[in-house]
């Protein structure tokens, strides 16, 4: 599984951490991960796996053959102005199969607020 993550700016940053399916961390990503905020890609791939690889990911083998992530963006305040620069840098994140790298799929974000706020 590939994994991009923007580089943050000096408003919003993405924090998180993937995770095997036994929710062993595996890394952070973000300011407080091995791209210390400046982005980049991530490659998850299964256990034993010899296969392709990309060029400068950084890629990390799962001792499980399932895996998951959470990620947040950060903010420096609760500002209106903030949140849609959170949002929009949330946006930039891809997740994609290896299989996929040279036409990833289009990405689907769902907005849960509108739901919450009814």
């Amino acid at each position: 599984m590939v994994v991009e993550i923007p580089p943050s700016t000096k408003d919003v940053g993405i924090f998180g951490t993937l995770m095997d399916a036994w929710q062993r961390p595996i890394d952070d990503v973000g300011t407080l991960g091995r791209d210390k905020g400046k982005g980049s890609t991530y490659l998850l791939v299964p256990p034993s796996y010899n296969g392709p690889l990309l060029p400068k990911a950084l890629v990390y083998e799962q001792r499980t053959y399932d895996g998951w992530m959470a990620l947040r963006p950060i903010i420096k305040g609760a500002t209106p102005e903030n949140l849609a620069k959170a949002t929009a840098l949330v946006k930039q994140i891809k997740i994609y199969p290896l299989a996929k790298t040279k036409k990833p799929p289009k990405m689907k974000f769902v907005d849960l607020y509108p739901l919450v706020s009814e």
